[in-house]
């Protein structure tokens, strides 16, 4: 499995192009007219939201060298480490987010197995040498607008980064702790106990 700087090492080179394949979405979504709109429920509103990701994507990432596209059991990016120096792929999933990164349909016994990096799902698409992400949108608190784009892996749900709306926005990374070398961090002391009052109590 990637480490985290590993996964910012091979994504954020893509991250124009992952912007325009998440971004737009919402606008193309109330371009739908809103007498349609009205009518679908949540798990509508996020598959309409899920299908522009993945033709966007298509098209964004189309004629890319080290790009693949996966879509036997459902839409997934594949993006090869190997150009930067790694060993095997990155797969993208596009979904919708929870402001805390996680993926908000029901999973199922395949999504399961990917959560756990499980190698015999991961080769039934060809790629067993895979860590698996979640690209997706986390609708803003009035659910009237894109509030932000993340990254998240899949397996223990750790941000990745953040993707900016603007083409030449700059990209959030999370920040390592600073390193604190061999040893505690903290002396834990004994309390020193209560002094009794020479008052003859």
């Amino acid at each position: 499995m990637l480490s985290i700087a590993e996964l910012q090492r091979i994504l954020v080179p893509h991250h124009a192009r992952l912007g325009r394949c998440v971004w737009p979405i919402w606008e193309h979504y109330n371009g739908i007219p809103a007498k349609h709109r009205l009518a679908y429920d949540l798990k509508a509103e996020a598959n309409i939201l899920q299908r522009y990701m993945v033709e966007n994507a298509m098209r964004e990432f189309s004629g890319v060298p080290g790009i693949q596209f996966v879509d036997k059991y459902e839409f997934l990016l594949g993006i090869d480490a190997f150009p930067f120096g790694l060993p095997g792929q990155v797969l993208c999933r596009f979904k919708r987010l929870s402001s805390s990164g996680h993926s908000r349909n029901f999973p199922t016994e395949r999504a399961k197995r990917l959560r756990r990096n499980d190698p015999e799902t991961l080769q039934l698409v060809g790629m067993p040498e895979a860590t698996v992400v979640d690209i997706g949108y986390v609708l803003d608190g009035l659910r009237i607008d894109i509030g932000a784009v993340q990254v998240v892996r899949l397996f223990d749900e750790q941000f990745v980064m953040g993707i900016p709306r603007e083409t030449d926005g700059v990209v959030q990374l999370p920040q390592p702790l600073p390193n604190t070398g061999p040893g505690r961090r903290f002396k834990i002391s004994a309390r020193a106990k209560k002094r009794k009052e020479q008052s003859g109590k």
